[in-house]
């Protein structure tokens, strides 16, 4: 990223919705309050010294304002980890200059770069990529040797544990075209309303999450001009699509076009300006 784009949007706060999670860009603090975490993310090294920092809404106060960085808010509830590990973080700068706060520090990058582009339903899911990275992150920072809890491992969160091996799961099968709810929930050995409840904390649906995978295996094959011979119905028959019709709408309501039409227009070769 470059510093340019932080001169030119500098004076201007603006916020991303992913499902439960918020991520403020550039926040003039003391943010409102709330009774969730605010992980401050540095997207330069003028803020927080380059570090990450973990507030709540006694720790934040007095910090005043324009950050160039971005916030996310993340109810308690939500974060997968025990709260006493987190809370001893809370105020602390934490290393982001390598492994999982690179790439959280990365991601959130990315997210500001691309938020024109981002429509509304992409944000339940990509608030449970970042949930996760934030989990990593958090938990490998309580661990670390100078953290504060001196090297122990912090223990696990049965439900965040059985939440990534449901993805985990699902992403394997997404070709298979019986894959759903009840399907999942068999090979997990748990109820279909449980695993929804397990969805509904993130702020989406089994059913929605597993389509949207597919639909992004799909455009990213249809992008892909080593496939280019491949029919669209063969395309969408892969990533468990069985109806063609059902896939085409599917893929125009997310993606703005029909499925050929989005292909012809991403493989055809641009005109030199």
């Amino acid at each position: 990223m470059s510093a340019q784009r932080w001169i030119d949007f500098r004076d201007l706060e603006r916020r991303i919705t992913l499902g439960p999670i918020q991520v403020v860009i550039n926040p003039r603090l003391p943010l409102e309050a709330d009774d969730g975490y605010q992980i401050l993310v540095p997207l330069t090294g003028r803020m927080c010294g380059g570090q990450v920092v973990v507030h709540d809404a006694v720790t934040r106060g007095g910090a005043a304002g324009l950050l160039e960085g971005a916030v996310a808010r993340v109810p308690k509830a939500l974060l997968p980890l025990p709260q006493e590990p987190v809370e001893r973080l809370l105020g602390r700068g934490l290393p982001d200059t390598g492994g999982v706060g690179a790439l959280l520090r990365r991601f959130v990058a990315d997210l500001v770069d691309e938020q024109e582009t981002l429509r509304p339903a992409d944000g339940p899911r990509l608030g449970m990529v970042l949930l996760d990275l934030l989990t990593a992150f958090l938990a490998v920072a309580a661990e670390a040797p100078d953290g504060p809890d001196g090297g122990t491992v912090v223990p696990p969160d049965p439900r965040a544990e059985l939440t990534l091996r449901i993805r985990a799961y699902i992403k394997e099968h997404l070709p298979d075209p019986e894959l759903g709810p009840r399907s999942v929930a068999a090979a997990h050995h748990i109820s279909v309303s449980y695993l929804h409840r397990l969805f509904q904390d993130a702020g989406t649906t089994v059913a929605a999450w597993i389509r949207g995978l597919r639909l992004d295996r799909a455009r990213r094959d249809l992008t892909d001009p080593v496939l280019l011979d491949l029919p669209v119905y063969a395309i969408a028959g892969r990533w468990g699509f069985v109806n063609p019709a059902d896939f085409s709408r599917a893929f125009r309501a997310r993606y703005g076009l029909p499925p050929k039409e989005f292909r012809l227009k991403a493989v055809s070769p641009r005109p030199v300006a």
